[in-house]
């Protein structure tokens, strides 16, 4: 795609599916018709140079064009593997952090762990009495976390194969869980509308963050602030002071209930899923960024990887992916894949996700 063809496309100003139908000629363009990746794209233009204020006007649309960068060239996501062996619906997946295994848990009230490379069963862990709706793996101990609609939190040793931690607060049914990536914290939110921050060591409740007036569907946590973001069914996200454990800001631009939620690896930014739109904001104070329009379906998952491309998966719909730029965010491809989809993704010699239905 020439930059005449941009120039002329944006003169017109056509709808979101004819930009991308764009993209995705571009996309899956062979590398022998002369696409190039971003660096060489880069590497090829001018260098820049200031411009008179008298040509700002006149090289404004130049300078657009040149913000928009397409993805990376990379062979079409296919279907790579199927697993089986969970008896309910899969609502939950984590995976390791050394990308050895992933761990999937069900309604059929069992986790279990798989060898990410061959996709074998390796584990069956039983505990929950209900359907198991969160998991979080600790990439700084031995630790798998789990949650279910019994109100169950559980920390399992994965060196004995058991429990050896549960904690005891929530009131109903606990939808989400996250793992501090620097503390011993872990996050917890459910159906009584509250999250609540955990000490992993001594099973301590160091905050119940309260402010939800519906059930928080969902948990996350960062490093940098806002350390704890929660998404609700009262179509509210709160971003959350850890230390005061008080709310640092609420968004209220969603319509319906905020059922995903996800952080930026690279971008200091955060994205949210609700079945009004997908939404992109700025940490640390949740400043509106832009929408990701496409989507139509109850999105019940996100997750972004280091490359910017962000998966979301939606209920009763197709699995979109979305390349995020800093200033823009287009849909480029869509993949159908089923029903109540739970995606994990981290970084692979090729890009790689996981997705249970």
């Amino acid at each position: 795609m020439t930059a005449q063809q941009q120039q002329s496309w944006l003169e017109r100003s056509p709808d979101l599916q004819s930009y991308r139908k764009l993209l995705r000629q571009e996309f899956y363009a062979p590398r022998d018709l002369g696409v190039k990746s971003t660096e060489s794209l880069a590497s090829s233009q001018p260098k820049t140079s200031l411009i008179p204020i008298q040509q700002a006007s006149k090289d404004s649309q130049a300078l657009r064009l040149n913000e928009i960068h397409l993805p990376r060239w990379h062979s079409p996501w296919e279907l790579y593997r199927v697993v089986s062996g969970h008896l309910g619906w899969v609502r939950c997946v984590a995976l390791d952090p050394t990308n050895q295994w992933f761990s999937t848990g069900s309604t059929d009230r069992t986790i279990k762990i798989w060898d990410l490379a061959s996709g074998q069963l390796k584990l069956t862990l039983t505990g929950h009495i209900h359907s198991v709706r969160g998991l979080a793996i600790s990439a700084r101990s031995p630790y798998l976390f789990s949650v279910g609609e019994d109100k169950a939190v559980k920390c399992w040793d994965l060196e004995q194969n058991k429990v050896v931690r549960n904690y005891h607060g929530h009131l109903s049914g606990v939808y989400s869980c996250a793992l501090h990536p620097t503390l011993d914290v872990l996050a917890t939110a459910g159906a009584d509308s509250t999250t609540r921050v955990w000490d992993i060591r001594t099973k301590a409740a160091i905050h119940v963050l309260v402010g939800h007036t519906s059930p928080v569907a969902v948990v996350r946590c960062q490093a940098g602030e806002p350390q704890v973001i929660t998404g609700s069914h009262d179509s509210t996200i709160r971003l959350w002071d850890l230390a005061a454990g008080k709310t640092r800001a609420v968004l209220t631009n969603h319509k319906k209930s905020v059922r995903a939620l996800e952080f930026h690896p690279a971008q200091y930014t955060f994205v949210s899923g609700s079945p009004d739109n997908i939404k992109i904001w700025q940490c640390p104070d949740g400043t509106f960024l832009r929408n990701a329009s496409g989507h139509d379906a109850i999105i019940q998952s996100l997750a972004v990887n280091a490359d910017g491309v962000l998966v979301s998966g939606g209920r009763l719909s197709n699995t979109g992916f979305l390349y995020i730029e800093s200033r823009i965010g287009r849909f480029f491809v869509l993949l159908g894949l089923g029903n109540w989809i739970q995606l994990s993704t981290r970084e692979f010699p090729s890009p790689t996700g996981i997705s249970g239905i």
